[in-house]
């Protein structure tokens, strides 16, 4: 049986390292979590154990050290603001990011190592839809929010003064990015002042009011 195969226990712990701990695991990790896995008989669950009770998962250095992959960005903002676009699919922002769904011809699939998505194109991409998710009219965000479109009467430069840029039910196109993203650490996962200077060191959160 394959299962059997020493090869597909050093396969199994270095993908389930690779995910859960670091892009390069120990040797000594891998080494005890293939052993676990071939001494169980394949059971994942005492694998699992395994792995989140090394001291190799458990050492600060390997903490927040982990990138999610396109996929797992627009996932996780998806679940945590229930946003969504009739207008722009989820679909064709993963392709814009570099990982279409079922576009990746080897059967390996993409890489999940951080080197494969830290790069200007996948951020650029990645920010771009994070901050287009407080547009008014993209979809539902669960709940009312501000968004950052300019409005006012047609002509340029001429509308472009804060009397038009700011009716009170949008945000300027001047206010700071990170404070757009700080209002959202602080309302939907509680992170307070000490863990936002970690977010945006040295930045001073003002509220934008972004929600209502």
């Amino acid at each position: 049986m394959a299962s059997r195969h020493p090869a597909t226990a050093a396969h199994l712990a270095k993908k389930l390292c690779v995910y859960f701990v670091n892009d390069r695991p120990s040797a000594s990790l891998l080494n005890e979590v293939a052993s676990v896995f071939t001494d169980s008989g394949g059971d994942i669950k005492k694998v699992l154990i395994a792995i989140l009770t090394s001291a190799d998962f458990n050492n600060i250095a390997n903490y927040r050290g982990l990138v999610k992959t396109p996929l797992e960005f627009v996932t996780s903002l998806h679940r945590n603001l229930g946003v969504w676009s009739p207008i722009d699919p989820f679909r064709n922002r993963l392709v814009r990011m570099g990982q279409g769904l079922y576009e990746k011809a080897p059967p390996t699939g993409y890489k999940e190592a951080a080197d494969e998505w830290l790069n200007t194109d996948v951020m650029f991409n990645e920010v771009s839809f994070a901050y287009e998710t407080t547009i008014p009219r993209f979809g539902s965000i669960g709940g009312g929010v501000k968004g950052g479109l300019c409005h006012g009467p047609a002509g340029f430069p001429s509308s472009l003064i804060d009397a038009n840029l700011d009716s009170g039910r949008y945000i300027r196109s001047t206010v700071e990015f990170r404070n757009i993203f700080s209002d959202v650490l602080v309302r939907h996962f509680g992170v307070n002042a000490t863990e936002l200077n970690s977010v945006f060191p040295g930045q001073v959160h003002l509220p934008v009011g972004l929600f209502v």
